[in-house]
């Protein structure tokens, strides 16, 4: 007995996506332009009472935050920064020393190039109409790895 021959239809193959957080919470250095010394905080910065009560809120205040490389980055290993919010106007976001564009918030931005052994995170905010400056949200790397 004889079957027809069936043509074998291609499938393509599907792409796997293999994500990891990383969360940048602590410790941060907080800063104020023109102020002395710098203060360890998380991120987010949760206002406490006492700095409710405070008679002058900077107009200016400066995130750092170094971190090292993360393992096992490979070349189909894209890493992403997000800062998920923020109170007052984004001034200046930098990795490296390099200036990072930016809007939102939210804001995810591609940084796999930037990445070094060394890092250094550096986000500057101003007051505005809203209220005075202050790290919100959550800052994360998202790791993503795409694969056959």
């Amino acid at each position: 007995m004889s079957f027809p021959a069936v043509a074998k239809r291609h499938q393509p193959r599907t792409k796997w996506i293999r994500m990891h957080t990383i969360r940048l919470r602590r410790p941060w250095q907080k800063s104020c332009p023109g102020q002395t010394g710098a203060s360890r905080v998380d991120v987010p910065d949760i206002p406490l009472a006492a700095d409710m009560e405070a008679a002058a809120e900077p107009q200016c205040v400066v995130y750092r935050r170094s971190f090292n490389r993360p393992s096992g980055l490979t070349t189909a290993t894209r890493v992403w920064l997000i800062v998920s919010g923020w109170d007052g106007a984004l001034a200046e976001l930098s990795l490296n020393d390099q200036p990072l564009s930016a809007c939102g918030p939210p804001l995810r931005i591609e940084v796999t190039a930037a990445i070094a052994a060394r890092n250094g995170l550096q986000v500057t905010l101003v007051a505005d109409e809203c209220g005075p400056p202050r790290l919100t949200g959550e800052v994360t790397l998202a790791i993503e790895e795409v694969g056959d």
